[in-house]
């Protein structure tokens, strides 16, 4: 009989030890069988085919277009650092959201004028209104807490703590330190495991230290970053 493949799939009938020669034809077995390996070699196709049907021929083909695709010629994107991301000068590179939040561009800075500038500060735990936690810093993390005023005070320093109201936590371990004759603070240090707000945590500003001569007026400014 005439094979089916490839464009279908042969039912070759299996001779049985009982079956005569004349009930299943020898002959036509042995060509049938042939004709279908040699049908498959003309699919598979030799190496280095050139006829375009064959496996073979195309799988050449798609290997090709492939190294095409990824040529050691192509430049592969690259992941820029938060370094990077922070100086802002790499036109091709790339970046994930992880390392957008972790760079000077996932800080959220709220600041508050805690005291006029009329206003000598005194030690106190509370100075000004406290400051409201809003729902788009819910869950961030106080990476800066910095501090100025208005007119400098005079002989030691000025220092100034961070206090959440809600969790009754400071959340620097190093305080805020405003030098004699200085405006400026040297920004406080934060305690990590006191560090995390959430929407409507208080935060209150204490100032634990006053310079001799009191300085006037006071302005605080607090970064917040996801974790």
């Amino acid at each position: 009989m005439a094979i089916s493949f490839p464009t279908g799939i042969d039912e070759l009938t299996n001779p049985t030890s009982t079956n005569t020669l004349a009930e299943v034809d020898h002959a036509t077995q042995h060509a049938n069988a042939n004709d279908i390996l040699e049908a498959l070699e003309a699919k598979v196709g030799i190496t280095e085919s050139t006829v375009e049907t064959s496996h073979d021929k195309r799988i050449s083909v798609l290997e090709s277009s492939a190294h095409a695709a990824h040529s050691d010629d192509q430049t592969l994107p690259v992941k820029a650092s938060i370094a990077e991301i922070n100086a802002g000068v790499d036109e091709d590179k790339f970046f994930t959201s992880d390392e957008f939040a972790g760079s000077n561009f996932g800080v959220r800075y709220i600041s508050q004028i805690a005291l006029g500038a009329d206003t000598s500060l005194t030690v106190a735990d509370g100075v000004g209104m406290d400051m409201i936690i809003p729902p788009a810093l819910n869950g961030m993390n106080l990476v800066y807490a910095q501090a100025y005023v208005d007119t400098a005070g005079t002989t030691n320093a000025t220092t100034i703590q961070i206090h959440n109201v809600t969790d009754n936590t400071d959340m620097l371990s190093t305080n805020i330190s405003i030098a004699s004759a200085g405006r400026v603070g040297t920004a406080g240090t934060v305690n990590a495991s006191y560090d995390d707000v959430a929407t409507n945590d208080l935060i209150r500003i204490d100032t634990d230290a006053i310079s001799t001569t009191a300085p006037k007026g006071l302005t605080v400014v607090l970064g917040f970053s996801l974790p």
